[in-house]
């Protein structure tokens, strides 16, 4: 069943859980009854523009048990012991509303371990029929003190499901009615969702307390990125939490692990740093008098799958010229970009603009050490920020265009060197981008061997020597133009710019991830960061070596002051600008994804990142709300008041 909104709240809440050997039998139950130089704007053909949907089939097949089923998720389900004397069950219910009779395959996955190898149960369903348990866990898995999250693989659709969570005692109440979640609901990487309405009191007798829940359903080891905002957009803190394959955690009164005042409709933003990973959050908000949750869904705001509206940075760094290829210092102190302005020494040249008192200062020439009076152009910045790569077609190199570099200090240039004849060719050789541990360099060359006008070509640094450059394949560059401009700091995910079929308008921006030692090919980044016209770049702050942050790139969309213009966008969901970022903010607001309330430079990182790791000792498993180390068990249970 597909809802309009993404993932669900767990109605477990759990403060600590009691280690389980994996019951991992499996049986059977049959239920009859019951590029380098400004490349001006080129007119895309209607024909080949389209919005690529490849990334997120690649993901979700592994989230799924096999390509041919129709996989849901059951979020929370429990028999176990609570808090005042409760005893939580989940009943389940399925019916089949396809038309033809269906088999399907429910797995129990474990609070706080990895579920590569679930226990499993195989069950048919005859058309039109329903049929399930009170008591889901004992009656089909014979589990007790079990708590966790229902996978149900079924070979086909058509087949509607449900969970309830309840307290089983003479006082409980109906619980909360919960409906699985396709598994295409999932968040990817490159998409965040919000929670809302979520409140924490200074206390925990009064009031209300807000317990976080998550869902891996994919088969990596994956990281998730947990922001808590102020109703007002200020940001407390970012959490990153750790899960392992098909792993359900829950992170309980998160607020109070970032800030010990009272919050009154505070928000989550939740996303996975990890390539390749999925997952489902969702959170509770608490009743601490009662008891009583009231369930908050996870929802994609409008455009959180990618970035949002774009905007100029402005007339103090763009000209009315073309302003292009940004590339950013690792605490945003500074800026390089290639503008072919009037005053340079040649047809493009660099410039270097400062971040100074929350504003970027008027750029300034980086000087005859890079510049030259041909075309200096894509520059690259290591990520120590002590060496410059760039294009240039100046005198000394081997081919048109080569690959350069410069020591710099501060962002001052020292005298430019040539890469050598190993990295450079007798073609053109430019857009290098280089990996986070300086030993693998991408750029892009029309040499023998590419598939395209231009391809993206990659050499490896061994023992201090750089390797022959290797073609990254046909199934990776195009027929068109493929041009490295980005990599990320655990070099699983690349960003060219591309003319290829798929593109929105003249040169896109696309993005590609690496799957062990392969690319796979790349997809476009979408609107609004790609328009009608082109888009070159990009560079980054705020985004810890991540594809997130502000994402700065060059546009001649409408709107600029010259020709390409550097334009800049933000990550995932609407927020108050923050003066760390680049862009000054409105007065009386401040906050900002990826940033903390004290002022600072535009790139910096949280003064502290929290790290949740999970208690694991003596066959315990998670954390107590108070933190302690102990075996204590607790267990907030849903309301008949919480609906879907």
């Amino acid at each position: 069943m597909r809802r309009s909104f993404f993932a669900i709240a767990i109605p477990l809440l759990i403060a600590a859980g009691v280690g389980l050997q994996l019951w991992s039998q499996s049986h059977t139950v049959s239920f009859e009854a019951q590029t380098c130089c400004p490349n001006r704007p080129v007119a895309p053909p209607a024909d080949d523009r389209m919005e690529p949907s490849a990334a997120r089939k690649a993901v979700l097949s592994a989230a799924a048990a096999n390509d041919s089923l129709s996989t849901y998720y059951v979020v929370g389900a429990a028999h176990l012991p609570g808090t005042n004397n409760t005893q939580w069950r989940t009943s389940f219910q399925v019916c089949n509303f396809s038309g033809v009779t269906r088999s399907f395959q429910l797995a129990f996955l474990y609070r706080g371990q990895s579920n590569l190898e679930p226990g499993t149960v195989d069950l048919t369903l005859a058309p039109g029929l329903c049929t399930g348990s009170s008591d889901i866990l004992e009656d089909l898995f014979g589990l007790h003190n079990a708590a966790g999250a229902l996978r149900l693989d079924a070979d086909g659709d058509g087949l509607v499901t449900v969970s309830r969570t309840y307290n089983d005692t003479p006082d409980g109440t109906f619980g909360t009615s919960i409906a699985a979640i396709e598994v295409e609901e999932a968040l990817l990487y490159g998409e965040s969702a919000v929670l809302i309405h979520l409140a924490q009191s200074a206390d925990g007798d009064s009031g209300f307390r807000t317990n976080l829940d998550l869902l891996n359903v994919s088969d990596l080891n994956i990281e998730v990125e947990i922001s808590l905002y102020s109703s007002d957009g200020l940001l407390f803190d970012t959490l990153t939490t750790s899960l392992l394959p098909f792993e359900y955690n829950q992170i309980l009164r998160v607020f109070r692990r970032v800030t010990g005042l009272e919050v009154s409709d505070g928000y989550a933003v939740v996303r996975t740093t990890t390539p390749g990973g999925a997952f489902l959050a969702g959170a509770s908000l608490i009743d601490n008098r009662t008891g009583d949750p009231i369930v908050i869904e996870a929802i994609r705001p409008p455009n959180s799958k990618r970035w949002l509206e774009a905007e100029n940075l402005g007339m103090v760094v763009n000209s009315t010229a073309d302003d292009w290829y940004p590339v950013f210092a690792r605490d945003g102190s500074f800026m390089i970009f290639v503008s072919d302005r009037w005053g340079g020494y040649g047809s493009g040249d660099l410039y270097i603009s400062r971040w100074v008192n929350g504003e970027w200062q008027e750029p300034v020439n980086m000087g005859p050490n890079v510049n030259t009076s041909e075309m200096d152009s894509a520059p690259y910045l290591s990520p120590d920020d002590s060496t410059l790569y760039f294009t240039s077609i100046r005198l000394g190199g081997n081919g048109s265009f080569d690959v350069w570099y410069c020591p710099l200090n501060d962002g001052v240039a020292e005298e430019a060197v040539n890469m050598g004849t190993t990295i450079n060719s007798n073609y053109l050789d430019c857009c290098p981008v280089i990996s986070a541990d300086g030993n693998t360099l991408y750029i892009c060359s029309d040499r023998p061997g590419s598939y395209g006008s231009v391809d993206t070509w990659v050499s490896h640094r061994v023992n201090g020597i750089w390797q022959t450059p290797v073609n990254l394949g046909e199934h990776f560059n195009s027929w068109n133009i493929d041009s490295p401009r980005w990599l990320s700091d655990d070099g699983t995910t690349l960003i060219i710019d591309s003319d290829r079929p798929g593109r929105i308008g003249g040169i896109d921006l696309w993005y590609a991830l690496k799957s062990g030692d392969d690319w796979l090919p790349p997809v476009n980044m979408g609107a609004p960061v790609n328009s009608r016209q082109t888009e070159q770049g990009p560079g980054f702050v705020g985004n810890n070596g991540n594809l997130a942050g502000r994402i700065f790139f060059g546009s001649d969309r409408p709107g600029g002051y010259g020709g390409l213009d550097i334009w800049y966008s933000d990550f995932g969901f609407p927020v108050a600008k923050s003066s760390r970022l680049g862009v000054s903010p409105p007065a009386g607001r401040n906050g900002e994804l990826f940033a903390r309330r004290k002022p600072s430079t535009p790139g910096s990182v949280p003064l502290a990142r929290v790290k949740l790791t999970q208690l694991r000792a003596e066959g315990l498993s998670g954390a107590t709300e108070s933190g302690a180390a102990d075996a204590a068990l607790e267990v907030d249970c849903p309301s008949s008041r919480s609906g879907t």
